[in-house]
């Protein structure tokens, strides 16, 4: 998420849950604050008084679970002159249904603006196997490296309920995309 306010001469709250900071910005200037958690000050051509870009999000629904995944641009871990572009994605899945079940394992298949597609599967996500009562939720975030300005992801989570049965629950499509006030950086 980048929040962002274009200059003024007076102070100017910006916040993100319960970080907040307050500066001064001079005119034609805004500060954008990134996932990083730091403060950067970069030109800006209009004069809108707020500007504010969101993160992608994306859900679905299916076997009585829920999955939102929200993408981020990670700006101070990519590397343009090499196409190395980082993107984070903080995925929430919930258990929408009434029987307990497990997440087994996950595949992915990542598709860049080339249309290169790769396919990673394993155990678990990120070295862990949730287990999901009714209403509980399970969140976390990860990164995916593209060496395009654009790319999409999507696949499915392995699960087992508590009676012994395997289903999957797909995730849905969700893209990657630089922001355009950083293309202007590379």
């Amino acid at each position: 998420m980048i929040l962002a306010v274009s200059g003024t001469s007076a102070p100017t709250s910006l916040s993100r849950r319960t970080i907040a900071s307050s500066l001064y910005l001079l005119p034609g200037q805004f500060a954008a604050f990134r996932p990083s958690l730091a403060f950067q000050i970069f030109p800006y051509s209009t004069n809108c008084d707020i500007l504010l870009l969101m993160d992608e999000k994306f859900i679905s629904e299916n076997n009585n679970f829920r999955i939102k995944i929200v993408t981020d641009f990670d700006f101070d871990q990519s590397n343009p002159l090499n196409f190395q572009y980082l993107f984070r994605y903080t995925i929430t899945i919930t258990n929408i249904g009434d029987v307990s079940a497990q997440l087994l394992s996950r595949k992915w298949n990542i598709k860049d603006a080339k249309g290169a597609v790769n396919l990673v599967e394993g155990p678990g996500v990120i070295g862990q196997q949730p287990h999901f009562g009714p209403g509980e939720s399970f969140e976390y975030s990860s990164f995916c490296p593209l060496p395009t300005l654009t790319g999409e992801m999507w696949g499915h989570f392995n699960m087992i309920n508590k009676y012994g049965q395997s289903f999957k629950i797909d995730t849905p499509l969700f893209k990657f995309q630089v922001p355009r006030e950083f293309i202007d950086h590379y």
